[in-house]
């Protein structure tokens, strides 16, 4: 199943978007037929963003397969803002991303502003086109489909990323069981491919009883949570002193707080603890997936001056952790890299510049993709009743990663299709859908290219069949199983029917009678029981895939008689 990568950690949270491209993970269809490409060639890598609010830069660096960083430059500058003559983010905070590739990122770190979206190739979309408005000072994001969640005092609040409307928060207890309301909470972080979140609480000192907690949870336990108000409880607490031995559930009481914090696709989770708040050195924790302390890396003022670590993500290419410094020291590193497995320490991923004028917070991780060849067409046929299920058209693309270029459009002779420009997903509202969508490219990084994907919902009403009986193991002639409803089909298109036995049971173990493609079907002397059904199949009317429903099964019992014994072995005589 191919693999989708967000990870993103700010300097008020980390955010973590991590999507299993598969039919099944953000929407759940009833049945999928077949899905056909004609020669599509997925050619993708990680990328990782990085905020720079002094210098109101967001920069873009391309992971090497030796886990090294290369600057992408637009123009001779930073990724953002890259060729336009000024920047429109005051103090970038935060960094998310959704299904389409498209970047979050807050204009400033306080309440009261605007988050902005971008495309991977550093365009701003106006806020006359996208407008998320939110009151909040913490900005680090993820999203599941069209929802957008955003790191809040008490917990991550929810929006519906096309309307801008606030849809509700999430409670977040802290150790001692009391909401966190008015708490400053931090790390922000989500993997769907085990379909965990990761949050943690940043400030220490009195009132502060959230101080070094963090949470793990199942996006179930997100959505129910988020539905209904129930308050989920730390998996790891502040402890009683600044060791920690292996096992236990703690943080290090001690001086500084936690921020970043990550999930990799073990449930591992990693804490990064940064002298921002106080102490000397920044190092990053790791906990296994109940929580239980594994090890740390060695504390460090190389990450920082002031030992300023503060987010980090996770590259499920390479394998390692990166973690960005809020310090713009020249002699500390800009972006420090570790091995996931030990947490060694590996290295400057990025040195800060000579001039002392960085100090990164904000990361992010997306694994992007440019199709080949240059004309690719895509057929998905889906099959049973999927009305009104949105269905995102990056997921029909079945890339490692997004396809972050070009620009999708309907055909306008679709039938029983619905697309929603805004979040570039469809729905079905006939059963008899068929319809193309074009994903088009003209220049950029990947050149141009155009796919076109080709729909249809096929739905089949299976068969009704009719024969149970009992007949005389390799004796008895079973009499024809017939057909007393026909399968049949919305658009009315030919049905090919196919039979089917099994000397298993009624649900395991069919084959395929060969020949037997007609209504009825005349079964010949049988030595045990056997079981049947037809099964009767649909073409796509746009796409080439087919749709099949089982009939009813028929039981052909075979029936042995009790051997008679002819040659007692006894005799009573009177």
């Amino acid at each position: 199943m191919a693999v989708l990568v967000y990870l993103t950690s700010g300097l008020r949270g980390v955010t973590a978007f991590v999507l299993l491209l598969g039919l099944s993970l953000l929407v759940s269809y009833q049945s999928v037929g077949q899905v056909t490409s004609t020669g599509l060639t997925c050619n993708c890598n990680e990328y990782i963003y990085l905020n720079e609010p002094g210098s109101q830069q967001v920069h873009k660096f391309k992971v090497e397969s030796n886990g090294n960083l290369t600057e992408i430059l637009v123009g001779g500058n930073p990724w953002y803002p890259g060729n336009y003559p000024a920047s429109e983010l005051p103090s970038p905070h935060g960094l998310g991303t959704d299904i389409n590739g498209r970047l979050y990122i807050g204009e400033t770190g306080v309440g009261g502003s605007f988050i902005r979206q971008f495309s991977t190739n550093g365009t701003i979309t106006p806020t006359s086109t996208f407008n998320l408005y939110v009151d909040d000072t913490n900005q680090n994001t993820f999203s599941i489909g069209n929802t957008f969640y955003i790191n809040a005092n008490g917990g991550p609040k929810a929006y519906d990323l096309c309307t801008g409307q606030l849809i509700g928060q999430v409670c977040l207890n802290s150790s001692d069981g009391v909401p966190v309301t008015g708490q400053n909470l931090w790390g922000l972080t989500y993997n769907a491919k085990t379909e965990m979140v990761y949050a943690s609480a940043r400030g220490r000192g009195p009132g502060v009883s959230a101080a070094g907690n963090v949470w793990a949870f199942t996006k179930a336990q997100l959505e129910a949570a988020l539905a209904n108000g129930t308050c989920i409880n730390p998996i790891i607490k502040e402890g009683p002193s600044a060791t920690i031995n292996v096992g236990e559930k703690f943080t290090p009481n001690s001086d500084g707080g936690v921020f970043g914090v990550v999930g990799d696709n073990q449930k591992n989770i990693y804490v990064v603890k940064s002298a921002i708040d106080g102490g000397t050195f920044s190092y990053i924790l790791k906990y296994d997936a109940q929580g239980g302390f594994i090890t740390q890396s060695q504390p460090s003022n190389i990450t920082g001056a002031g030992s300023q670590g503060i987010g980090i993500i996770w590259s499920e290419d390479t394998n390692k952790l990166y973690m960005s410094n809020l310090t713009g020291d020249p002699t500390q590193d800009c972006i420090s890299a570790f091995d996931a497995n030990t947490l060694a320490y590996t290295g400057t991923a990025v040195p800060n510049p000579a001039s002392g004028t960085g100090g990164s917070k904000a990361l992010a991780i997306i694994k992007e993709c440019c199709p080949s060849p240059a004309v690719v067409n895509i057929d998905q046929t889906f099959c049973g009743n999927n009305l009104n299920q949105q269905i995102f058209l990056q997921e029909l693309l079945k890339c490692e990663g997004i396809i972050g270029e070009g620009s999708w459009s309907a055909d306008p002779d679709n039938v029983g299709l619905a697309y929603d420009e805004c979040s570039k997903s469809i729905k079905l509202t006939s059963t008899n859908a068929c319809g193309k969508f074009i994903l088009k490219n003209v220049g950029g990084t990947c050149g141009d290219f155009t796919i076109n994907v080709n729909v249809s919902n096929v739905l089949v009403t299976a068969a009704v069949i009719t024969g149970d009986q009992t007949v005389c193991a390799n004796q008895g002639d079973p009499t024809p199983i017939t057909v007393v409803s026909p399968a049949t089909t919305p658009t009315n298109g030919p049905i090919t029917l196919q039979w089917q036995k099994s000397t298993t049971s009624c649900t395991d173990g069919f084959t395929d009678i060969v020949g037997a493609t007609g209504a009825s079907y005349d079964p010949p002397a049988i030595s045990q029981t056997t079981y049947y059904r037809i099964v009767a199949t649909a073409k796509g009317i746009c796409s080439t895939g087919t749709c099949s429903e089982n009939s009813n099964c028929v039981t052909v019992t075979a029936s042995i008689p009790p051997p008679i014994n002819c040659y007692p072995t006894s005799v009573v005589k009177n």
